[in-house]
């Protein structure tokens, strides 16, 4: 985690993602994640987000159910932009 002045930044996930997925974390909401699978099908569930966590340099996300997904492999959250298809295949 970096610092720039108030704001942390998760890793590679960035402010703008990390601080989305830190407020429905804070609040419990239940949100639509789109996700890309291992075999690149795209996933929807709906589900309480629990956690944001750097393992082994890669942001994760950990889902109520226990699902766990790389956040390069988020897509949307509630319709919001997370990350670039294209970028979560490399």
């Amino acid at each position: 985690m970096t610092m720039h002045g108030n704001v942390a930044q998760e890793g590679s996930a960035g402010w703008s993602a990390s601080g989305l997925m830190s407020e429905y974390i804070a609040t419990g909401r239940l949100a639509e994640v789109v996700f890309l699978d291992p075999s690149g099908q795209i996933i929807t569930v709906h589900d309480r987000l629990r956690d944001l966590f750097c393992r082994a340099g890669r942001d994760f996300l950990l889902l109520a159910q226990g699902l766990m997904l790389p956040v390069d492999h988020v897509i949307t959250l509630d319709g919001r932009p997370v990350a670039s298809p294209l970028q979560s295949r490399s």
